[in-house]
């Protein structure tokens, strides 16, 4: 009959087994640390060599001097471990429970990293002075990745999706191993001639060794030489290499370096309606505005216009014509008016009218009017004019009136 053990079962069966093993005990080990990370005051760690990993706890939090040792562990050390390996039954996996720990030194890669690093920095490759700002609407996308991987199928999905237009150029790479960097610098030198608006160089996460190719300093000075801007965008959010810091920008993966990279379309299809909806008011607003500056300034021409002055003077000159005829004839009016009394007062004045109302006019035989008879002598003749003809006498006898006859 076929007997069947439950999961906790076989996790407590291995347990012991562990527990049991004299070697496993008491145990001591050395190798690099990979990752670390506190939790209330207990490390949990993963130290590895160049094949394999394990992981390691170290309570903290109950001992202090264990703390102490622990706080001064950094990713990259190489150290020496002590503890007891045992079975962690509620997961079914093992790890080593540290009891002391202590550094051995730094690690290979770390080493080369921290190397390479400072030698870059000191010389200035790091400053942001010289970042080249990466442009706003990217159209043509070039990528610096391995043809196989899943990093560049990452930046395809993501590009594609916010801008279907947009042009995606691979020149594939290999990512890690010895002949990695010499690669890397090949394809970096080809991308950057064919006048791509930007370049992702990069790779999914992996170990630090699989990492290693983007620390080499070849690499960096190839990316560092590029005119193109570039982003670096390698292994996941807890690893950092040379090539993020010699970058004009970095992101820490694929999928985000192609977020930064490539703009939504739909975002700027609507924006650019918004421009267009916003320069179609500000050229309506510019054309109304012109039309009233016209129509003011052909008011003003119009004012200033020959022709409206001519038109002007000749309605002024109309104007005058008639008030002068007007004044004309009034003045006229009035002389004659004026002429009928005088000639009134003339003709009544006039001695023909009076001759001819029965009076006479007599004069002189020297053709003078007599006005008294101091003005002809007796015997003399005179003339007198009536009103059919003249009457010649001669003066017989003068007399002269008394003063009351006067």
């Amino acid at each position: 009959m076929t007997v069947f053990y439950s999961v906790s079962k076989i996790n407590e069966y291995i347990s012991k087994i562990f527990e049991e093993d004299h070697i496993l005990k008491d145990v001591n080990l050395c190798g690099e640390v990979f990752s670390i990370s506190e939790k209330s005051d207990n490390f949990y760690i993963t130290l590895k060599d160049d094949k394999s990993s394990i992981a390691a706890v170290a309570f903290g939090k109950y001992d202090r001097r264990l703390y102490e040792e622990m706080s001064k562990i950094e990713i990259g050390m190489k150290v020496r471990v002590n503890g007891s390996i045992k079975v962690y039954k509620d997961r079914g996996s093992y790890q080593i429970y540290i009891k002391s720990i202590e550094e051995e030194g730094l690690g290979e890669i770390y080493q080369r990293f921290a190397k390479v690093f400072s030698k870059l920095k000191q010389a200035g490759y790091f400053d942001e002075s010289y970042k080249k700002p990466i442009p706003k609407y990217v159209q043509k996308l070039g990528v610096v990745t391995s043809g196989t991987g899943a990093a560049i199928e990452d930046i395809k999905k993501i590009a594609y999706a916010k801008n279907p237009h947009i042009e995606i150029i691979l020149v594939p790479s290999l990512v890690q191993g010895l002949d990695a960097p010499l690669d890397l610098v090949k394809s970096i030198q080809i991308i950057d001639k064919l006048e791509c608006d930007c370049v992702i160089v990069g790779r999914g996460g992996g170990s630090k060794e699989d990492l290693d190719a983007f620390n080499d300093e070849n690499v960096a000075m190839a990316i560092w030489n590029m005119k193109t801007p570039v982003i670096s965008a390698v292994g996941h959010e807890v690893d950092s290499v040379i090539t993020d810091f010699i970058a004009d920008s970095f992101a820490p993966t694929p999928t985000a370096a192609s977020d930064m990279a490539v703009f939504d379309y739909n975002e700027f299809v609507s924006e650019v309606e918004s421009y267009r909806t916003m320069m179609e008011d500000v050229l309506y607003d510019m054309i109304s505005e012109i039309k009233n500056r016209i129509s003011v300034n052909k008011l003003r021409l119009e004012n200033l216009s020959p022709k409206n002055k001519i038109e002007s003077y000749k309605k002024n000159l109309i104007n005058y014509k008639k008030i002068i005829k007007d004044n004309m004839s009034h003045r006229i009016v009035l002389a004659v008016n004026r002429l009928k009394i005088i000639t009134e007062r003339i003709d009544g004045l006039s001695p023909l009218k009076r001759i001819y109302e029965g009076y006479s006019y007599v004069t002189n035989e020297n053709g003078k009017n007599v006005k008294s008879i101091k003005d002809i002598k007796a015997g003399s003749s005179m003339k007198t004019r009536v009103s059919d003809g003249y009457i010649i006498s001669i003066v017989d006898e003068l007399e002269k009136l008394s003063k009351n006859e006067r």
